[in-house]
C-alpha cells in the first residue's frame, strides 16, 4: 500500500480514486494471456477476447486492472475488472521512478530483472525506446510506489 503524501490517506494499486461525470466503468475482462495481470497495472486488448499483460509497444491499451476485495493477481482465464479512465476519473497505478504532479505517464512494456519487482504495465515518467507506450494521462498525486492518474484534458 502506498501513502498519499499530502494528507497521509492510504491508497492502493488499482484503487478508483475519483469517478467523474463520464460513464465510468470497470468491466470484467478474462485474462487470455499466459502472463499474470496485476491490480494497478495497465493491460492490453487480448487477441481474441478479454485482456492480456502488456508485452509490446504495439499493444493497444485496454485500461487498468482495478483491485477487488478478494484478489489482486489474475492468472490465465481469471477475470479482473479493467477500469477505463474517462473525463473526470482517476485511478491509482503502480509507478517506478520519480514523479511530480503534472508529469506525463508512459507504460512500461517489459518486466524488469527477475527479482526487481518491476512488471510490464507499470507507469514510468519518461519514454524509453522500444520499452514504453505513450499515453494521454497525467499524474495528479504521488504516493509511495503509486501515482494517481487522470486524462490529460485539452
Amino acid at each position: 500500500m502506498g501513502l498519499y503524501r499530502q494528507d497521509k490517506t492510504k491508497a492502493f494499486a488499482g484503487q478508483i480514486a475519483r469517478v467523474g461525470e463520464s460513464l465510468a466503468r470497470a468491466t470484467g475482462e478474462p485474462n487470455e494471456g499466459n502472463v499474470e495481470v496485476r491490480a494497478g497495472h495497465f493491460v492490453a486488448i487480448g487477441a481474441e477476447y478479454g485482456c492480456k499483460a502488456i508485452s509490446s509497444k504495439e499493444d493497444i491499451v485496454l485500461g487498468v486492472v482495478v483491485r477487488d476485495l478478494l484478489q489482486g493477481i489474475y492468472r490465465k482465464d481469471e477475470t479482473p475488472s479493467v477500469g477505463r479512465i474517462g473525463h473526470g476519473d482517476a485511478l491509482w497505478v503502480v509507478a517506478h521512478g520519480e514523479f511530480m504532479r503534472g508529469d506525463s505517464v508512459y507504460i512500461l512494456t517489459k518486466d524488469g530483472n527477475a527479482n526487481s519487482g518491476i512488471f510490464s504495465g507499470s507507469a514510468v515518467n519518461e519514454a524509453v525506446e522500444d520499452n514504453t507506450i505513450a499515453t494521454g494521462y497525467i499524474v495528479e498525486q504521488v504516493g509511495s510506489g503509486l501515482v494517481m492518474i487522470s486524462r490529460k484534458e485539452a
